[in-house]
């Protein structure tokens, strides 16, 4: 029977960072490191959160971590939800393999003695191959699983094909495109690299977020960073760029940046996460896709076995992937009058998808000024101690 202990500060989670680190390696999870997920708890977890990390031991041997944190939603409904949640995808509950079932077990009994007592278990970007939800399903009594929506991700299957035969698989449109895109970077001297030094890191992860923000601004401007990003970024870097598990990939023409790309790896997988560019001063056709391909040619250098170019359809990632996966978001619902209160939440994902599709540059521009001001009144009040 596995013991289980739940952290509810990082203090207590700091003696289990390479053990939890292990796992992520072991289950090729980049997003579930933790000098991933606890910079973004650090960062850029809502106001008022809790910390709620399961951590499961067989003897003294950590076996699995469900990296969870509490907050409030509808009606003061109690949500229990992943570490990185609406910031990165996939995320997992991570276990050694033959463990699961036993991992299912002690974690019902955990979320049924917790303290807040969750309303709702929110899985929000879980693969759709994770075995989770049918064990849980399966195992705890009265679980009723909804899902929300579904988005497909594009991956490069590495281990197919060396760099060059994967190149030549390529459309011919796309290929021709990437050359066009290599002969002007080569006109005008520009430098593609990878930041390996601390301030070298910080001074792209700055660049990144200019360069992102410029991009959205023109589009109703980005959700996805600001200033708390870019100081998860930093935090995440110190422990993860000296092995090269979070890499930044930057071009610049001269001293300018015209792209820069973030990526998160672990256990063969190359995630990429989020990038920018302006090509608005320098003309080069398709920056981030120039840069991009650098990134990819080096994930095929390292021997590795996927690149993972993360939820949604762009054609962009299509030109490049060999296969998809999909990625899942999905409401857990434990047996109880409360549950009715998370039936709106049911309805705010799909919501913000509508309006999203229909909503203009303008109108967007106004409610994202909207939401960072309501953001900026809650973060100026107390945050729990345990943030720290």
């Amino acid at each position: 029977m596995l013991r289980s202990v739940v952290l509810e500060h990082p203090s207590q989670v700091s003696p289990l960072w390479s053990p939890w680190d292990n796992l992520a390696i072991a289950s090729a999870r980049p997003y579930c490191a933790p000098a991933w997920m606890m910079a973004w708890w650090k960062h850029v977890a809502p106001p008022h959160a809790l910390l709620r990390v399961s951590a499961l031991f067989d003897g003294d041997e950590l076996v699995a971590i469900a990296p969870f944190f509490a907050d409030r939603g509808f009606g003061g409904l109690c949500r229990y939800r992943l570490l990185g949640a609406r910031t990165c995808a996939p995320l997992d509950i991570l276990a050694r393999r033959g463990t699961e079932r036993a991992v299912v077990e002690a974690l019902i009994a955990t979320f049924a003695t917790a303290q807040p007592r969750p309303d709702v278990i929110m899985l929000e970007g879980v693969p759709g191959s994770s075995p989770w939800i049918e064990l849980l399903r399966h195992a705890w009594a009265g679980l009723r699983v909804r899902p929300q929506y579904s988005q497909p991700a594009p991956r490069i299957e590495l281990s197919e094909s060396a760099y060059d035969d994967w190149f030549k698989s390529r459309s011919a449109h796309f290929r021709s495109n990437l050359r066009r895109g290599q002969r002007e970077l080569q006109k005008l001297g520009a430098v593609t690299k990878l930041s390996v030094a601390g301030d070298e890191v910080q001074r792209d992860i700055e660049a990144f977020g200019r360069l992102h923000r410029a991009r959205w601004k023109r589009r109703g401007e980005s959700g996805a960073v600001d200033a708390r990003v870019e100081r998860m970024l930093v935090d995440a870097a110190e422990h993860l760029t000296p092995s090269g598990r979070l890499q930044v990939w930057t071009t610049r023409v001269g001293d300018q940046d015209v792209s820069a790309q973030v990526f998160v790896a672990a256990g063969g997988t190359t995630a990429y996460w989020l990038g920018g560019f302006d090509n608005s001063t320098v003309k080069i056709h398709q920056p981030a896709v120039m840069t991009l391909l650098c990134a990819v040619e080096h994930a095929f250098r390292r021997r590795g076995l996927l690149v993972d170019l993360g939820p949604g359809a762009q054609n962009y990632k299509y030109d490049f992937a060999s296969s998809e996966v999909a990625i899942d978001w999905l409401l857990l619902i434990p047996r109880g009058w409360r549950s009715l209160l998370a039936r709106p939440q049911m309805l705010r994902p799909r919501a913000r998808i509508f309006l999203a599709q229909r909503v203009g540059p303008r109108a967007k521009r106004v409610v994202r000024r909207l939401l960072a001001m309501r953001g900026a009144l809650r973060s100026n009040k107390p945050r729990q101690s345990s943030h720290s």
